[in-house]
């Protein structure tokens, strides 16, 4: 979850990177099958290997090792979670024991990832599953094990460039991430060298890999970097401080040798930070010199570059390119690359194809020569679906958590559809009227905004809404799903769980300044007494539930079939009148 760096945070002094530390060779492809060239496969080698004794040669013995059971994607950079729980689901290439999920929402955030509660409530395909958060959430919902996470305020998302830390502004810079207050997760005990450890994502990597006995952890975990001062050395960790004050090191020191920190760092800046900053106290992991240098970093929130630091005298930007640099018209490693499930090459450069399945359906599926299924338009006719179903974001709700900071709420307390007025004149649709939006995959409902924001034929959701689990939970009833088995997974959801007063409860002993500081998203109360749904929790609708899947694989969610992107935007739709009107608790914003 690393995002584009200015200095070795991870390799500098300290390799505190994923490779040379000892760590065992890695083999065979993850299950989503992401960057994994399925010509690179036993299976594959085997299929073509029996072909060859059945007598058939050359392009012949190729054809024979396809179709595979889920797509291959050799191009895929970052997983899939679409085919994650569909190859969980069947297993394949492989079927794993257990699952553990961290800072995601399958269910709700992914296109028809509705489905994947099939997965997740299936303990004979997915034995364990095991929920790392800070709420109970649409996903965790069905884990086996909840381990207790840390928020971003806390050690949540601390480090360098860490969990959607932007690399995007027009000049270099890196951002640090540090406690603003200690974890209030339980302490699970101190380290062998005396730190506090909290029950987090950070802890459970640490003891889980320190009981399996992995490289990497516990006394001989960190060796030093070679050609470096440490080279030869081996460093401890059995504790997230261990771990992140060496990344702020090599950060810090790479920084100082780049000149992006001043050689002389003034006392007053360390002593802020030694004032200021609850990291500050393990600042005995490393030598007294580097944490001068880290102080000054972290007291600016990381390291920033100048114009002339960040563009070279063409006014090209210094920043390292992805790849091997160059831009290619044609790509000839996509060109000899099959679709796995068709065992056609790809287009090896830039050509529109219309969205469209990954393979082809039905008898299709024997007689058709082509690398990719048929286009959505010829399933889904425009006379018989005449709209297409997209979120979207705008400035306010960006992501699905954003249904809980009622700063915004204040704003726009709630989502709608948005109809062009062309469709909606055809249609008879005015504001506030409730509308029935059905696809393929189900419907939901919500009430109408009128607006030339949407294109025409476009049926337009801002995003972020339409939650009904965060610990708390009330049942969903403005959506359904086609599917009879999934319709009654959502049915046995309980119509509403609160938390009583008596709970455990960390943030009640906090002081009140530092409950208004920290806890500006919803109303004090929440956090004072039991949770309870109130009004804003769950209100709204997310499309998500009800988009495309593929039928060419099993219903599960539609995907790009190259880069295996999630597909939020090529669902077909229909509009129905529900003669409901609706009440907007404050103007709408469309943005």
């Amino acid at each position: 979850m690393s995002r584009p760096s200015t200095t070795s945070y991870n390799s500098y002094l300290y390799n505190v990177g994923s490779s040379d530390f000892g760590e065992p060779v890695g083999w065979g492809p993850p299950i989503d099958r992401h960057g994994y060239d399925y010509t690179n496969t036993l299976e594959y080698w085997l299929r073509v290997k029996k072909a060859i004794k059945e007598g058939r040669t050359g392009e012949e013995a190729t054809k024979a090792a396809f179709p595979t059971k889920r797509p291959w994607y050799a191009h895929t950079p970052e997983e899939s979670y679409t085919e994650l729980f569909a190859s969980i689901a069947e297993a394949y290439p492989y079927p794993i024991r257990a699952l553990f999920l961290y800072y995601a929402n399958t269910v709700l955030a992914t296109n028809y990832g509705i489905k994947f509660v099939e997965v997740l409530r299936d303990t004979s395909k997915l034995p364990l599953f095991v929920g790392i958060t800070t709420t109970i959430n649409e996903s965790f919902l069905y884990a086996d094990l909840i381990v207790p996470d840390t928020t971003y305020l806390e050690t949540g998302t601390n480090g360098v460039q860490f969990l959607y830390a932007s690399g995007a502004g027009a000049v270099r810079a890196e951002g640090w991430r540090s406690p603003v207050v200690m974890p209030l997760t339980q302490k699970i005990g101190t380290c062998p060298n005396g730190h506090p450890r909290y029950a987090s994502m950070w802890e459970l990597l640490i003891d889980l890999g320190k009981a399996l006995g992995m490289p990497g952890y516990g006394d001989k975990a960190i060796p030093g970097v070679k050609g470096r001062k440490y080279e030869g050395r081996w460093f401890e960790m059995h504790c997230f401080w261990e771990y992140i004050m060496r990344v702020f090191a090599n950060a810090a020191m790479h920084a100082k040798d780049l000149k992006l920190i001043p050689e002389d760092v003034p006392d007053e800046e360390v002593q802020f930070v030694e004032s200021n900053y609850p990291i500050a106290q393990f600042k005995d992991i490393i030598p007294p010199d580097e944490w001068r240098y880290v102080a000054y970093g972290l007291a600016r929130g990381g390291v920033f570059t100048s114009y002339e630091e960040s563009f070279d005298a063409r006014g090209y930007s210094k920043r390292s390119v992805p790849g091997d640099r160059q831009l290619r018209l044609w790509y000839d490693k996509l060109a000899k690359t099959r679709n796995s499930v068709t065992g056609e090459k790809y287009y090896g450069g830039p050509r529109y194809f219309p969205p469209a399945l990954y393979a082809p359906v039905g008898k299709a599926l024997q007689g058709q020569k082509a690398f990719i299924g048929p286009a959505l338009r010829e399933l889904y006719p425009a006379k018989e679906w005449p709209f297409i179903v997209v979120i979207h974001t705008g400035p306010l709700y960006t992501k699905h958590r954003s249904q809980f900071y009622y700063w915004i709420k204040q704003l726009a307390p709630e989502n709608f559809v948005v109809i062009h007025p062309a469709d909606a004149a055809k249609l008879g649709v005015e504001t506030d009227d409730v509308v029935r939006v059905e696809t393929p995959m189900g419907a939901f409902e919500a009430p109408a905004v009128v607006e030339p924001t949407a294109a025409p034929g476009i049926v337009m959701v801002p995003y972020g809404m339409g939650r009904w689990a965060d610990t708390v939970v009330v049942k969903p009833k403005y959506f359904e799903v086609k599917d009879p088995a999934l319709a009654k997974l959502i049915a046995e959801l309980q119509e509403r769980v609160e938390i009583p007063e008596d709970a455990v409860n960390p943030a009640k002993s906090l002081p009140e300044l530092v409950k208004k500081i920290l806890f500006t998203k919803s109303p004090a109360e929440y956090y004072e007494k039991g949770l309870v749904p109130e009004k804003w929790r769950f209100n709204g609708v997310t499309p998500n539930v009800v988009q495309l899947g593929d039928s060419s694989l099993g219903n599960w969610p539609l995907l790009s079939w190259l880069g295996a992107a999630q597909a939020y935007f090529d669902t077909p739709a229909k509009i129905v009148k529900t003669g409901r009107k609706h009440n907007f608790e404050v103007p709408y914003i469309v943005w």
